[in-house]
C-alpha cells in the first residue's frame, strides 16, 4: 500500500496495526522509491490485532509505503513528521513509569472504565513532544489504549492494541499539552501504564 505522508515531511512517526489476517505473517514500512527491506515492524499470529510504532523515511514523492507478506487490514496512525525546519531535539532518558493504574503511580489505580482518559504528567514543561512505551494490562474484552495531545479526540486511532486478558505493549511519540501532559483513552476496562524514554524540546 502506498501512503501519502503530510506535507513537507522528510520522515513520520507512526503506529501500524494490523487486524483480520487469517494466517499469521509479517509487515515492513519503508520510503516507496526503496526495495522492500528484509527486516519487520509488526508480526502477528491468525486472528490477532497487534500495533506496531516505526520512523519511516518519506520518498521524494511524499510517500511511504507498506509492505505485508499475507492479506491483512492495516490501519496507519500518523502521530509525528520529521522535516529540515524542524528545530526540536531529542533528549533521551532512562524508562521512567510515569503511570501504572496497578499500584496508582501517577495518581491514577484502578481500571480506566470505558472510554476513560486520563491526563498524565509525562514529561518537563518545556516538552513538545514525548517518546515512551505505552502498555496495556487484561482488558476485560479486546480493546485498545490511544495516547494523544490532551484537547485533541483520540478518534479511531490505537497506540496499543490487546486481546482480552492480555498484556500488551508499544513504542510512542505523540505530542504533548502544555506543561508536558498525554492523554490516555481506553476503549476496554483495563490496566494502563506508560514509560518515559525521551522527550522533544525547542532550541
Amino acid at each position: 500500500s502506498v501512503i501519502t505522508a503530510p506535507p513537507g515531511a522528510e520522515a513520520v512517526a507512526a503506529t501500524l496495526t494490523v487486524t483480520g489476517g487469517s494466517d499469521r505473517g509479517f509487515l515492513t514500512a519503508f520510503p516507496c522509491s526503496g526495495t522492500i527491506p528484509v527486516a519487520s515492524n509488526v508480526n502477528w499470529q491468525p486472528g490477532e490485532t497487534v500495533a506496531g510504532a516505526v520512523f519511516v523515511p518519506v520518498a521524494a514523492d511524499g510517500t511511504f509505503c507498506v509492505f505485508t507478506n499475507s492479506p491483512v487490514d492495516v490501519i496507519v496512525d500518523i502521530t509525528g513528521v520529521f522535516n529540515a525546519t524542524n528545530s526540536l531535539r531529542f533528549t533521551p532518558v532512562s524508562p521512567t513509569r510515569m503511570v501504572d493504574t496497578r499500584v496508582g503511580t501517577g495518581g491514577w489505580r484502578g481500571h480506566l472504565g470505558v472510554g476513560q482518559t486520563i491526563e498524565i504528567g509525562a514529561a518537563p514543561d518545556a516538552a513538545v513532544a514525548v517518546t515512551g512505551t505505552i502498555t496495556q494490562v487484561n482488558p476485560g474484552v479486546d480493546g485498545y489504549l490511544t495516547g494523544t495531545t490532551c484537547g485533541q479526540p483520540a478518534g479511531a486511532t490505537s497506540s496499543v492494541n490487546g486481546a482480552r486478558g492480555s498484556v500488551m505493549a508499544n513504542s510512542l511519540t505523540v505530542g504533548l499539552s502544555p506543561g508536558g501532559n498525554l492523554c490516555i483513552n481506553s476503549l476496554a476496562a483495563a490496566h494502563t501504564l506508560f514509560d518515559t524514554t525521551g522527550w522533544w524540546i525547542g532550541p
